[in-house]
């Protein structure tokens, strides 16, 4: 089975992938590397230093389980007519280093039909016009990673691929690190999608003879949930569980009114025919919501495992006033984890 490794600068262009797939965290020499049932997600950092040193790290390790490696994330536009928020893949990638320009060059390997441009990787944030006018005699696009990914693959001969999505015109100021924020999450959105479409070629023969019930053809899946679907009706068929009955659980009507995003209602409906499924799972998610709604509030939010299988609980404070702060101590004062952790290994009675 083909692995790809899925390369990240920041946390925030990832957090579609680790939101919708389920990667979990490997105990490796540092942080931000990720594994699901088939594929890799490595978070490198800003700069093609690290992203060398960290992507060369993990394949002399894994390089028998990786067969290729995908770069995302955000660019700057070098050259009018590239429009903000437009997906593109690169041809080439050049290296400006400390004001001089690398003589080495990669080629790299093209997936779709997205527009397709030369990307120069730079030592340093492209905030001033000057600079990014000399960029702009040698590539249409800029990033701070991608050639160093690409120095790495060729030594360890593994093709290498990049889909960017535009962020900014590089040479305009600081502010794009606060539009960065604030667009993170639809940037990351736009660039599953793409990969999802992707994915799709791989898992067209395992899902050509699968048909999506009727009633559930007006929501929107994705091409991981369709699979997740797939499986999720084989096991409510092999339970003889009544299809009238499942249906008149999920409350279709009342989901599709709702104001959320297509594929969180999708996701709605595959955690409730897993309830259905495995009911004691069930209980568990209720109890594990009840547990943590003390820190679900205000500005905390949590995120753990939904399979169940670590015990992992990631949170998110935003601290805008000294309130906040006070908030987050008596939360975390309180907060039993000992509990916690006994009602994900199933005791749910305590």
């Amino acid at each position: 089975m083909k692995s790809i490794l899925y390369v990240f600068a920041h946390r925030g262009e990832a957090q579609a992938f680790l939101k919708h797939r389920a990667f979990k965290a490997v105990a490796f020499a540092f942080e931000g590397l990720y594994k699901d049932q088939q594929d890799w997600l490595l978070i490198c950092g800003e700069g093609h230093l690290q992203a060398s040193q960290k992507l060369a790290a993990v394949l002399a390790v894994f390089s028998t389980e990786i067969s290729s490696v995908l770069n995302l994330g955000v660019c700057g536009s070098l050259r009018a007519g590239i429009e903000i928020d437009s997906l593109v893949e690169t041809r080439t990638c050049y290296l400006e280093n400390d004001g001089a320009m690398e003589f080495k060059s990669f080629s790299s390997e093209t997936l779709t039909d997205l527009p397709k441009y030369d990307l120069i990787t730079t030592h340093q944030r492209v905030l001033k016009s000057d600079y990014a006018e000399k960029l702009e005699n040698f590539a249409q696009l800029v990033d701070r990673e991608a050639w160093g990914i690409a120095s790495v693959c060729q030594l360890f001969h593994r093709p290498f691929s990049v889909i960017k999505i535009v962020s900014d015109f590089a040479g305009h100021g600081s502010e794009i690190c606060v539009a960065v924020k604030e667009k993170a999450e639809f940037w990351s959105e736009q660039l599953f999608d793409v990969v999802d479409s992707l994915a799709a070629k791989e898992y067209l023969k395992e899902l050509h003879d699968f048909i999506i019930p009727s009633e559930l053809r007006g929501f929107h899946w994705t091409v991981s949930q369709k699979r997740e679907l797939k499986n999720a009706i084989e096991a409510l068929q092999r339970k003889q569980l009544d299809w009238n009955l499942v249906l008149s659980t999920l409350n279709l009507n009342e989901l599709a009114l709702e104001k959320t995003r297509p594929k969180e209602k999708s996701s709605v409906i595959l955690e409730k025919l897993w309830g259905l499924i495995n009911p004691f799972h069930t209980k568990i998610h209720q109890s594990l919501e009840l547990e943590l709604a003390q820190l679900n509030s205000g500005t905390l939010k949590t995120k753990y495992d939904k399979t169940l299988e670590t015990d992992e609980l990631h949170l998110q404070a935003i601290i805008q006033h000294p309130r906040h702060l006070e908030h987050l101590k008596r939360a975390l004062e309180t907060f039993d984890f000992a509990k916690y952790q006994k009602i994900l290994n199933g005791d749910i009675d305590v």
